[in-house]
């Protein structure tokens, strides 16, 4: 699936980047995807308040679509007043907007169709 190509494609990223020493310029909150449940992915943001301003904004967008709420919050709220909050708002405001369009979707296959 796309996922375990994803996943493939960030370690070996992550592996060429940690043989070429520079690990460093390695997204911080790549992290929170290696983990197994939002609890985890909780703990990892509210103990390493440095996380969130090293974070891909896109990690906000996979953290959403596994239906992590509450450690989205805690990844926005982390970063306000840094930089990385503008990218930030804007993977949160498509994803938002792709969650709403498609709820009005089956909100719609619910009522009869005309024939």
């Amino acid at each position: 699936t796309i996922h375990h190509f994803r996943r493939a494609l960030f370690l070996a990223m992550r592996l060429l980047l940690g043989c070429l020493g520079l690990a460093w310029l390695q997204p911080g909150a790549a992290v929170l995807r290696e983990l197994q449940t939002e609890a985890q992915a909780l703990e990892k943001l509210r103990n390493d308040k440095a996380l969130s301003q090293s974070c891909d904004a896109e990690e906000a967008g996979e953290l959403m679509k596994r239906g992590w709420w509450e450690a989205t919050r805690e990844l926005v709220q982390s970063s306000h007043g840094s930089s990385s909050l503008v990218p930030l708002e804007k993977v949160v405001r498509r994803e938002v907007t792709q969650l709403k369009q498609s709820a009005d979707e089956l909100l719609l296959a619910l009522s009869p169709q005309d024939t």
